[in-house]
């Protein structure tokens, strides 16, 4: 993939993510599979990267739908391939642990999931 046209896909996901996080994650893992499918494994990584800047920001309907996007997305970071990162995951995993926990002890959680890195 050009990089012209990795700069277009990647804004094109930044529009759809807050609009609908379920079906831009859904159309995210698609475009994923086929960069890794025509060997563009560069691609696939810098589109990885793209989101993971993204994920913080993306707004949800509620903490479950946080909550499963980010365990969504902690097993897309623990899955073989080019974007694979260990930390990723683990930093993933722990919003919905954080926001299980929260409402285990009945308490709306205050932090929005995953730090936001500035």
């Amino acid at each position: 993939m050009q990089h012209d046209e990795l700069i277009l896909l990647i804004d094109r996901f930044h529009r759809a993510f807050p609009a609908d996080p379920p079906g831009a994650f859904r159309d995210f893992l698609r475009v994923e599979e086929r960069l890794r499918g025509d060997g563009d494994e560069a691609a696939a990584r810098a589109l990885a990267d793209a989101l993971w800047v993204l994920a913080p920001e993306i707004p949800f309907v509620s903490d479950e739908a946080r909550s499963g996007f980010f365990f969504a997305l902690a097993h897309f970071f623990a899955s073989p391939g080019p974007a694979f990162d260990g930390e990723r995951a683990r930093e993933a995993m722990e919003v919905p642990r954080m926001i299980d926990s929260t409402i285990l002890r009945g308490h709306e959680p205050t932090d929005s999931g995953l730090r936001r890195r500035g």
